[in-house]
């Protein structure tokens, strides 16, 4: 890439990037009805309290469930909100923090589309304009913007990486044998670093995506290259993925009696085709009045598809040459139609008749609890239809893509307008959007999920008559101590305002206090006439330690190969 092109790059990068956030530039934190600002502000604050405490990794959130021991630490991947924790605890206000995460993950969203599109379609252009398109892609705005969804912006951010890595490993005869699989490898990596739910859509939509790369292959050794992007990716993300299964296989968390909303929250029909709504609302169910959020994949993308239909009939692409983009094009377009169908009603979301496998596939699709969180999905082929279709048309459809940038431009800036017009004020201070909010209470140690609120009446140790409690304190997230005497002839138990952790322990072990489970709370059994100091602390398994330590190194022997195969180093 010559001078020129470098800096076209960089300034298109950097205009979408601050188009993306500009909504956001605002003194106090605006955001709509029930979406997931305060949940991920607190988590935030939770990292930094952390880190303040010299604790690291931050597995229980101390600034979430009023200091109870939220372990979304653990269930919920928060690699990436270090970046704002270290901030926040360095002494930055938690809004600006946030705001400027924001840029960052906008700002690698548009360098990784640009650079990954214009690989697949050997074209600097192509890849602006399909970077373009995806970074002020409607949906994805909307969990930037409105939801606050950080996981899943994050997850779409790592999209085109994915499917750079699948292209290297199938089609691209160019690259070096082992760029495809390291290219896969890292971009699945980033997406289970962000968000559970998107590696489920992610991975079924990759694997449905490999029959026809597999049909239609230039490069041998495929299925060896696959192979090693899963085991590389499993060491990549061990340190996750060990605390999270072991974590969530012995413990009753109440995300395992969450019910099946995917049907409500399913699209009516053409509802992801009108263009140009308004920024505010919520998902509203079916059958309910209520302000809907732009669920939508936007204006652009759908001049895109609308197109392609006559482009594949009248136009070039039944050359010879041009064979295997006419294939990509059809595929494409009728893919990106099926997707949005899934998002509506259409598809039968609430199935619960005698078809055995027609309920299974349903169960197990309706996991990701709203179908138009697909728009994601269809997006992302929309684009990369588009990509196909500028790849060898950009001579004679100049004008369309310039419409269609105009296009998209003008729906962002009109969201923009009409977020901050609709978002309600939200103060973030230091601890605001503490205490209680815990979204919806999908981590928490129960045996049904109910109302947690009704459980939080009391923020001390709850004793009997018999004990006396002095001294009770959390010094760290981590660690609570307190002095218990018990004056009976009985073993006491005293309940800790602590939800029941495992991995908890009590320090001294052998001091007249035993752990106990009491309803989905921590408790101190306390022997006969024992006077004490306890810390129950909780104290992380070696093997998650390990897994932690396993991908550190992997990590770093991936850059130790990198760098000695382009041969800086012997």
């Amino acid at each position: 890439m010559d001078g020129k092109r470098r800096t076209t790059t960089v300034l298109v990068v950097g205009a979408i990037a601050l188009l993306s956030t500009f909504p956001l530039f605002t003194p106090s934190a605006t955001y709509g009805p029930v979406h997931d600002l305060p949940f991920h502000i607190a988590r935030i604050q939770s990292i930094a309290q952390g880190l303040q405490a010299g604790v690291f990794p931050v597995r229980l959130y101390a600034a979430q469930a009023s200091n109870f021991g939220y372990p979304c630490g653990i269930c919920y991947p928060d690699l990436f909100l270090y970046v704002p924790g270290v901030l926040v605890a360095l002494g930055m206000h938690p809004w600006p923090a946030y705001v400027l995460f924001v840029l960052l993950v906008n700002l690698a969203t548009a360098a990784i589309a640009a650079y990954a599109f214009s690989r697949v379609f050997c074209s600097e252009r192509v890849g602006l304009l399909c970077a373009t398109l995806w970074v002020l892609s409607p949906y994805r705005l909307c969990d930037v913007w409105l939801r606050a969804a950080v996981g899943e912006y994050l997850a779409l951010a790592f999209a085109p990486l994915i499917v750079l890595g699948l292209w290297r490993v199938f089609l691209d005869e160019k690259s070096e044998p082992g760029l495809g699989w390291l290219t896969l490898a890292l971009g699945a990596s980033a997406v289970i670093y962000s968000h559970v739910l998107s590696v489920a859509m992610f991975l079924a939509f990759a694997l449905l995506a490999m029959i026809p790369l597999a049909l239609w292959r230039k490069k041998s050794g495929c299925a060896l290259a696959i192979a090693k992007a899963a085991g590389v990716t499993v060491l990549l993300t061990a340190a996750f993925l060990v605390p999270f299964l072991d974590y969530y296989l012995h413990h009753d968390l109440g995300v395992k009696y969450f019910g099946n909303s995917a049907h409500e929250h399913s699209l009516y029909p053409l509802q992801a085709a009108v263009p140009f709504q308004a920024f505010r609302g919520s998902s509203v169910a079916l059958g309910e009045a209520g302000d809907e959020m732009p669920l939508e994949v936007g204006i652009a993308l759908l001049v895109v598809l609308f197109v392609s239909v006559p482009v594949c009939v009248v136009s070039s692409l039944h050359r010879a040459d041009q064979e295997r983009w006419r294939r990509w094009v059809v595929l494409l377009a009728c893919s990106s139609v099926a997707v949005l169908l899934l998002t509506t009603c259409l598809f039968p979301w609430g199935y619960d008749g005698p078809l055995t496998p027609l309920k299974a596939v349903v169960d197990a699709a309706a996991t990701i609890q709203f179908p138009w969180r697909l728009l994601g999905i269809a997006s992302l082929r929309l684009v990369l239809l588009a990509g196909s279709l500028a790849a060898y048309a950009v001579p004679r459809m100049r004008v369309l893509w310039v419409v269609c940038v105009v296009l998209c431009v003008v729906e962002a800036c009109y969201g923009g307008v009409s977020y901050l017009l609709n978002a309600q004020p939200l103060e973030v201070g230091q601890h605001s959007v503490a205490g209680m909010d815990i979204g919806m209470g999908e981590y928490v140690p129960i045996q049904q999920s109910k109302d947690f609120a009704q459980n939080w009446d009391s923020f001390e140790p709850v004793a009997p008559d018999a004990v006396e409690i002095g001294g009770f304190a959390r010094t760290t997230p981590q660690e609570t101590c307190l002095h218990v005497h018990n004056a009976s002839d009985q073993t006491q138990r005293v309940r800790l305002p602590l939800f029941w952790h495992q991995q908890l322990q009590v320090e001294p072990s052998d001091a007249g206090a035993t752990l106990a489970w009491d309803d989905s709370y921590a408790a101190l059994d306390v022997a006969p006439h024992a006077s004490l100091d306890v810390t129950v602390a909780f104290v992380e398994p070696l093997l998650w330690r390990i897994a932690m330590h396993v991908s550190a190194l992997t990590l770093l022997a991936l850059v130790v190969l990198s760098i000695r195969a382009r041969g800086t180093i012997p």
